[in-house]
């Protein structure tokens, strides 16, 4: 089979519900990948980022150009942010008083402080309900859950060859999975899209190369765990020989040697040298 390269793209306007994206990995068996569920705080902060993505650059009747800025004032546990709105005019740059302050306390509770929006705001501030914003981010997973999650399926059935880039060679049950969580979004994608590479010697040669990259990378993170204070042996020797595996399938698929023998031999050195 010809080595193709994967690609998986999450616009960030996509937007799944939790529960059923949920549903589908415990059906799978691995509910172990859903992201923890989210406090009040941190629900709105990540419901207030995907709102306002809405609110970037709007125009008034007049041509005046706005957007909608959110900062901390202050830093302190929990939320509070304020919602300010850039306005461009031909003389230049100006913004305008708090529209409304957004805040979580420590009881979870969900607030929104501020005067009576202006007409040109409202629509600004409405959108901005406080119970809303943490119902939208307590039910709902984002583009980089969404993201977490498919690489976490792609791990250990496909190869990391570059950032957003993996390397399947072979049959892959992972890719049909990622297409199948694609299925569950509400709002956006999760596209995924592959680039069947010929088996000429120079790509096979570049591939094992880009490959080595990765699984050396993986060898000195294993390294960093045995320097642990009371390290896995078990889980760290089970992980190698998973490494040890895909070295193994490169190989024999791509014909060529993977360069990170040398590095194989050190990490084994080190292993051996660790009391357990």
């Amino acid at each position: 089979m010809h080595p193709r390269l994967i690609k998986v793209a999450i616009p960030k306007i996509t937007l799944a519900d939790r529960d059923r994206v949920s549903n589908w990995l415990r059906s799978q068996g691995k509910e172990g990948l859903m992201p923890k569920d989210r406090t009040t705080a941190d629900a709105m902060r990540v419901a207030i980022a995907y709102v306002l993505r809405d609110w970037q650059t709007w125009k008034g009747a007049d041509g005046t150009a706005y957007k909608a800025i959110a900062a901390a004032p202050t830093e302190q546990k929990g939320l509070m942010l304020d919602i300010n709105v850039q306005v461009r005019k031909p003389d230049g740059v100006q913004y305008s008083e708090t529209v409304c302050r957004l805040s979580s306390d420590t009881e979870d509770v969900p607030h929104r402080i501020g005067l009576t929006p202006t007409y040109a705001f409202e629509q600004l501030y409405r959108a901005l309900e406080p119970w809303a914003l943490k119902d939208l981010g307590t039910a709902h997973l984002f583009d980089a859950d969404l993201r977490n999650i498919a690489e976490d399926l792609l791990e250990g059935s496909v190869d990391k060859l570059w950032k957003g880039v993996w390397l399947s060679l072979g049959e892959a049950a992972a890719l049909e999975e990622v297409a199948t969580l694609g299925t569950l979004v509400c709002a956006g994608s999760v596209t995924l899209s592959t680039l069947t590479l010929d088996q000429s010697e120079a790509n096979r040669l570049m591939l094992a190369d880009e490959l080595a990259k990765e699984y050396v990378s993986k060898l000195e993170r294993l390294t960093k765990r045995l320097a642990l204070a009371k390290p896995n042996l078990e889980a760290i020797e089970r992980d190698y020989m998973e490494v040890c595996t895909r070295i193994r399938n490169a190989e024999e698929l791509l014909s060529v040697k993977v360069p990170c023998l040398v590095q194989q031999i050190e990490f084994e050195e080190v292993l051996a040298s660790t009391n357990p």
